[in-house]
């Protein structure tokens, strides 16, 4: 949603169904609603550890469509999950 305008004009993404007009903004905050709720209830089934990283991955995610505007890299800002750990 926050690349409409930039998506409309790049080859790749302009066929994208916000970009043209198959979808509206209210159906796509539609879906963006259901996919929280469905996600935050499947968090909230995990154990507090897990919460916390999920909660915690909530502003890279929210930065991500940002971070395309500065840098070719955008993953760089993408949650990833912690390294395992390992006991010797």
């Amino acid at each position: 949603m926050t690349d409409v305008k930039l998506d409309s004009k790049v080859s790749r993404t302009k066929a994208r169904p916000l970009v043209t007009g198959e979808v509206t903004s209210v159906g796509a905050v539609a879906l963006l609603g259901a996919h929280l709720t469905t996600g935050l209830g499947l968090l909230l089934t995990l154990n507090p550890t897990a919460i916390a990283y999920g909660v915690a991955a909530v502003p890279l995610v929210l930065a991500y469509p940002w971070f395309k505007r500065f840098t070719n890299w955008p993953q760089v800002c993408s949650p990833s999950p912690p390294p395992p750990k390992v006991d010797f």
